[in-house]
């Protein structure tokens, strides 16, 4: 039996995202007009509720959500 495994990767970096607002799961917030920023990989892509973000080249992002009343959930990706 042989078994093959292929790994292609563009770049040594980790995937990860690290949020810096909101700070907290649950939020409550008084104006519709929010951000969200943090920092990923220098080469990761990253979407938010299925809608591209561009990373900038120091792995930073900043993405403003319009929210409704209610309660609003968003995906990062």
């Amino acid at each position: 039996m042989f078994i093959s495994i292929f790994s292609f990767s563009q770049s040594s970096d980790k995937p990860f995202i690290k949020p810096v607002e909101p700070t907290k799961e649950q939020n409550n917030v008084k104006t519709a007009r929010q951000y969200i920023v943090g920092s990923t990989c220098k080469t990761c892509s990253l979407t938010i509720n299925g809608r591209p973000v561009k990373v900038y080249p120091t792995g930073a992002f900043a993405y403003e959500l319009n929210l409704v009343p209610g309660d609003t959930a968003f995906t990062l990706i």
